[in-house]
């Protein structure tokens, strides 16, 4: 019973993964904080604000 509870359980974590689209997400925030690293990120301050909080919302659904 315990393997077809585990197996049970996994299937509806792929599920919630892909519905969520968590391996999306992931890979943004990678990509999105290269862009915080460059050196102009900053030349435009309400660019870089919506830019990070984007980074965290992201990060709210996948991390935490």
């Amino acid at each position: 019973v315990q393997k077809e509870q585990v197996n049970d359980l996994r299937k509806r974590l792929d599920a919630l993964t892909s519905s969520f689209d968590i391996d999306s997400k992931l890979e943004s925030i990678k990509e999105e904080e290269a862009i915080t690293h460059q050196p102009d990120f900053w030349n435009d301050p309400k660019k870089a604000e919506a830019l990070l909080k984007e980074i965290q919302l992201k990060k709210k659904w996948t991390i935490e």
